[in-house]
């Protein structure tokens, strides 16, 4: 009977998963960020044995203070927040180590202060808000461990998105505006993924 056991549960151990196993099940991924702490939260659905449904959300937070010798001191702060809907797509679903891409919707909040205290000039400070809305085109090749867990390496590769953004305080008048951008960018990140 212990033998028995055993053997099940080395069977169960070294048991094998591909993305064709997602079909009906929920997923939750997480990505390293910049600094190559977690950042960002991923919430997947797999809707066939090729596809699945995504939900992204990244928050980032940045704060400094810096004192020079003239007696002047900045201080900065900002606070962001990234989420939308997403699309994947399994090139080679029966494998194990499975390419995808993705297509993503992304919108994009962020409010950041900038403040001066000079023994010359006195105090000022700046409050800058943005929004923005884009579409995002990623890869990856996802490898499939035992017990519904994956590592998966992932890269946005081109994104298109629309900006506006807001600034006032003591050293402006305020001002908004719009702008457009197209960007190119690779910057590979691991991703942690487990399905249930």
């Amino acid at each position: 009977m212990r033998r028995l056991f055993l053997v099940v549960l080395l069977l169960a151990l070294t048991g094998t998963t591909q993305a064709i196993d997602i079909k009906g099940k929920w997923g939750l991924g997480v990505g390293t960020g910049d600094r190559g702490l977690p950042s960002e939260l991923w919430v997947t659905r797999g809707k066939t044995t090729r596809t699945a449904w995504l939900l992204y959300v990244d928050a980032d937070q940045y704060h400094s203070v810096n004192k020079y010798r003239d007696g002047n001191e900045t201080y900065s702060r900002s606070v962001g927040l990234t989420l939308g809907p997403g699309f994947r797509r399994y090139t080679r679903p029966q494998e194990k180590l499975s390419p995808y891409w993705d297509v993503n919707a992304t919108f994009f909040g962020s409010r950041g202060s900038y403040s001066t205290d000079s023994p010359y000039y006195g105090y000022s400070t700046s409050v800058t808000k943005s929004a923005r809305a884009g579409v995002d085109f990623a890869v990856g090749v996802e490898y499939f461990l035992p017990w519904h867990f994956s590592l998966a390496a992932h890269t946005s590769v081109l994104g298109v998105n629309f900006n506006r953004h807001w600034m006032s305080g003591q050293s402006t008048s305020g001002s908004r505006g719009w702008s457009e951008g197209f960007n190119m960018d690779i910057s590979p990140r691991l991703h942690v993924r487990v399905y249930f």
